[in-house]
């Protein structure tokens, strides 16, 4: 249970920044709902795919790269290639916090259609540095601990679920949610950094300890 409950905040990892704004930006769209569900089930389809992967190569990356020196640490280059990578994350993230912005090609997904939005959550997931390293820790975390793939289902769950909120509060508020949506973009331009950074240094103990 606590090693389900460590991993949790790394969904927020996965979906801070473009995944999320995307997620908004389609409530916006012309089909909000279907293009919505579309962006949804690929993000959670190309995580739970993309982790599966990493977990499935971490074992043999693991086994062969692992520091066996006499008292010295028993973990794998792997796991500090993870932990050199969100070292670097981390310090990227704070130096971009005040010019990082939405691409411009995002303010297009309001004429998105569900292919589109299929093709976009998927994208979104194996192209971005930051999932992948999350991904890529995971996996590492998961076989260092001689965990199961199943202790990934919660994360891999929290990340649909956070891709989700967006149309969650226009099903509920409906145009008024809408209304909000410009105002949480901007929120989320100027302030995800700060969680981004949190999350890294977190999962970086997580990776060390």
């Amino acid at each position: 249970m606590h090693e389900i409950v460590s991993v949790l905040p790394l969904a927020f990892a996965m979906m801070i920044g473009p995944q999320i704004t995307a997620s908004v930006f389609l409530v916006t769209s012309e089909a909000p709902v279907k293009n919505s569900l579309a962006y949804i089930a690929s993000v959670l389809t190309t995580t739970a795919a993309g982790t599966f992967l990493a977990f499935l190569l971490a074992r043999p990356l693991h086994d062969t790269t692992k520091f066996l020196p006499e008292g010295g640490s028993d973990k794998s280059i792997l796991t500090y290639l993870v932990v050199a990578a969100l070292v670097y994350l981390t310090i990227s993230t704070f130096l971009k916090r005040k010019t990082s912005k939405p691409p411009k090609w995002m303010a297009a997904l309001e004429g998105a259609t569900v292919t589109r939005a299929l093709t976009l959550g998927a994208l979104l997931i194996v192209l971005m540095p930051t999932d992948l390293v999350v991904m890529i820790g995971m996996g590492e975390y998961l076989t260092a601990r001689h965990l199961p793939y199943e202790t990934a289902v919660p994360f891999i769950v929290l990340t649909g679920v956070l891709a989700a909120l967006p149309l969650a509060a226009y099903l509920l508020f409906g145009k008024a949610a809408s209304k909000r949506m410009p105002a949480i973009r901007h929120w989320m331009s100027t302030h995800a950094w700060v969680i981004s950074i949190i999350i890294y240094v977190f999962f970086i103990y997580l990776m060390l300890s």
